[in-house]
């Protein structure tokens, strides 16, 4: 059955005069390249096309990628100092269950610097920032003290475990004694959750 078609095939081409048969060769080559293209060829470059731009877009990372991967070592030893960085400067907060041992430092800082404390109280935060590793413990503070012994205490604060920051301060006349002022300070401290 095939050697049919493929007998009435040749017997038409060889019916034909030679001019014509180099007509049906070329349609037949023309024919092939057309089809080659629409079938083969413009696929292949629509998706080369696609592909292309996000090819140059990734090749810089790529780059990246192969020279972090040829500085591995140093990128873990990075990793690794920061990690301990990270965890030492934990250690400035407090944890959420540890705010009294916070006003008991606070207030032995005081005590150490020459400062009286009057009021020392915690300010309650509303829930805002839910699911921060880190949330802040306000603190307002009455105080007298002079100027020496304020300046004491302001530096301790600022060196001491766990961290302190002043966010507000107000330093008014004290009538009964001149060389102690009434201090109003609103502190912030840190505790981890």
């Amino acid at each position: 059955m095939i050697q049919l078609p493929i007998d009435r095939v040749a017997l038409f081409y060889n019916s034909r005069t030679v001019r014509e048969q180099k007509l049906l060769l070329l349609f037949l080559v023309c024919l092939v390249i057309v089809l080659d293209y629409f079938a083969l060829m413009r696929p292949v470059q629509g998706v080369f096309a696609d592909t292309l731009p996000r090819l140059s877009a990734l090749q810089p990372e790529l780059k990246t990628l192969r020279e972090d991967k040829k500085n591995k070592a140093q990128l873990e030893a990075h990793w690794q100092d920061a990690k301990a960085r990270l965890e030492e400067a934990e250690k400035n907060f407090v944890d959420s269950d540890e705010v009294s041992a916070l006003l008991e430092e606070l207030s032995q800082l005081a005590q150490n610097s020459g400062v009286k404390i009057m009021a020392l109280k915690p300010i309650e935060m509303t829930s805002a920032g839910e699911g921060a590793v880190y949330s802040p413990v306000p603190i307002k503070m009455s105080a007298l003290a002079g100027t020496h012994e304020l300046g004491r205490f302001l530096v301790k604060l600022e060196t001491n475990r766990p961290f302190f920051r002043v966010t507000g301060m107000r330093i008014t006349e004290n009538p009964a004694d001149v060389r102690r002022h009434q201090i109003d300070l609103e502190l912030e401290s840190f505790r981890k959750r």
